[in-house]
């Protein structure tokens, strides 16, 4: 299974007991980050500081690894429909009509208009992902500068995003548009041909 960086123990009994109904004879889970840093070449033994912040429908998660130990692992109740149902009832309350959600989603990703509408929940995935990189040692910090941050999700096309999360651009950013491409391209790995085994939670 792959599962979420904050997944938690009851999750993963459920998916545990999922699978051996299914017929498996073992059960193993791999975080969806080590597949994204898979995709796109970061060696998870010898970086000396990545982080990654994913935009879900309705979380974010916020990942930090160096030296192939979790640092941090951070999930906060804001994603993607935080940001639609902002612009449903702010479009609303504005202009007197509503929208569908399909059409909200189109004034995310596409009309820098709505920012106003949905900066807030901008400033507290800023705001926690300062918090983090302010408790890591200097020299994982140093290297996360250097190279920037990851971000992808569902919501990860939201505008202004970028710039939020790059600190208006003083820090460096890697937008992966189609994460699950990345995913999907890395699955075939993992029955073991080159994927360090101890990846993976039993």
């Amino acid at each position: 299974f792959i599962v979420p960086s904050t997944v938690s123990s009851v999750d993963l009994r459920a998916w545990r007991d999922s699978g051996q109904h299914a017929g498996a004879a073992e059960v193993y889970f791999i975080h969806k980050p080590y597949l994204v840093m898979r995709g796109l070449g970061i060696d998870f033994y010898t970086t000396a500081g990545t982080a990654l912040v994913e935009i879900g429908s309705s979380s974010t998660e916020i990942f930090v690894l160096a030296n192939g130990k979790i640092l941090a692992n951070e999930q906060l109740a804001v994603g993607k429909n935080s940001f639609i149902s902002s612009i449903q009832v702010d479009y609303k309350r504005t202009q007197n009509q509503s929208i569908s959600v399909t059409a909200a989603e189109r004034l995310l990703e596409q009309d820098a208009a709505v920012l106003k509408w949905v900066e807030k929940y901008y400033f507290i995935i800023e705001e926690t992902l300062w918090r983090v990189l302010d408790t890591m040692p200097a020299d994982t910090v140093q290297a996360i500068v250097a190279k920037g941050i990851t971000l992808y999700g569902a919501g990860a096309n939201s505008v202004g995003l970028k710039a939020a999360l790059s600190f208006n651009g003083k820090l460096a950013l890697q937008h992966v548009s189609d994460s699950d491409h990345v995913i999907s391209r890395e699955i075939g790995n993992l029955n073991g041909k080159g994927f360090p085994r101890d990846l993976f939670i039993r």
